[in-house]
């Protein structure tokens, strides 16, 4: 197995730690989205990978474990989302999250929340409701 592949096997799985049992489908993308900035944030390397990521690992790593489309669909039966539920979706949320990696460390200390809020807003909630929900997430993150 690639080094690309264990370091995408190794930010999933921590991901995915932090998701299991939340419910609620926006909470589980913005804890999840944060827990992988925060690792690219502690270690630069980290950061450097996820950021050339998409050139590296298949696409069903980027996912977070195939949890993002799942949880998109889960959203919009939960009445949270309006986005369409297609791998289009997975690709612009996957991007937001590449784009909040390149971002640590160059001075913005929201960046983080922000890539959160930006990722649900795209999924069709208002801001102050991804904001909200950003807000609700930081009690899974300690």
């Amino acid at each position: 197995m690639s080094l690309a592949m264990s370091l995408a096997i190794e930010l999933v799985s921590a991901s995915e730690e932090k998701i299991a049992g939340i419910e609620n489908a926006p909470i589980r993308i913005a804890v999840a989205a944060s827990t992988l900035l925060q690792v690219a944030n502690k270690n630069k390397k980290w950061a450097t990978f996820f950021g050339q990521a998409s050139y590296l690992v298949p696409g069903e790593y980027l996912s977070v474990g195939g949890f993002v489309l799942a949880d998109i669909k889960k959203g919009i039966e939960q009445g949270y989302f309006t986005a369409t539920p297609d791998l289009f979706q997975v690709n612009q949320l996957a991007s937001v999250v590449i784009s909040g990696v390149q971002a640590l460390g160059k001075g913005d200390e929201s960046i983080i929340d922000r890539t959160a809020e930006n990722m649900l807003s795209i999924l069709g909630m208002s801001r102050a409701e991804a904001s909200a929900i950003v807000d609700k997430a930081q009690a899974f993150l300690r």
